[in-house]
C-alpha cells in the first residue's frame, strides 16, 4: 500500500459498534415494545429489562473493544501499523479509560436510540 507519510493508519471502523448500539436502541422501543406489550409485559418491566440488557451488552462489548485494542497494540497494529480498534483522541488511552469510554458511549447511544424510537413511535400514534 502506498504510504502518505503517516506512520500509522487509522480506520475508525470500531465506530460501527457505536452506530449499531444506536440502531439497537431505536428498534428496542420503536419496533419491539408493541410486541412485548402484546405478550403481557408491563412498560416498566420491559424498560428495566431492556436497560439492564443494554448495560450488560455495553460492558461486554466495551471489554471486547479493550481486549482487541490491547492485542492490536501488542502486535504493532497487526504488524502493518494499522489501527482498527483505536480511534484517535477517543479510544486511544490506557485500557481502563478505553473500557470506561466505550461503556459510557455505548450505553448513552443505546439510550438515545431508545428515546428516538419512542419519539418516532409517539409521532406515529399521534398521526393516526
Amino acid at each position: 500500500m502506498p504510504s502518505n507519510g503517516n506512520a500509522h493508519r487509522y480506520t475508525g471502523a470500531a465506530c460501527i459498534t457505536f452506530i449499531f448500539f444506536l440502531i439497537m436502541g431505536f428498534y428496542s422501543l420503536g419496533r419491539i415494545l408493541p410486541f412485548g406489550m402484546s405478550l403481557g409485559f408491563s412498560r416498566r418491566s420491559y424498560y428495566l429489562g431492556t436497560a439492564l440488557l443494554a448495560l450488560g451488552l455495553a460492558a461486554v462489548d466495551g471489554l471486547a473493544l479493550t481486549v482487541l485494542q490491547a492485542i492490536e497494540r501488542g502486535s504493532g497494529g497487526w504488524g502493518i501499523a494499522l489501527h482498527f480498534f483505536r480511534v484517535p483522541y477517543i479510544l486511544d488511552e490506557p485500557w481502563y479509560l478505553t473500557w470506561l469510554t466505550s461503556f459510557v458511549g455505548l450505553s448513552l447511544l443505546f439510550g438515545y436510540g431508545m428515546w428516538l424510537g419512542l419519539v418516532q413511535r409517539a409521532g406515529a400514534w399521534l398521526g393516526r
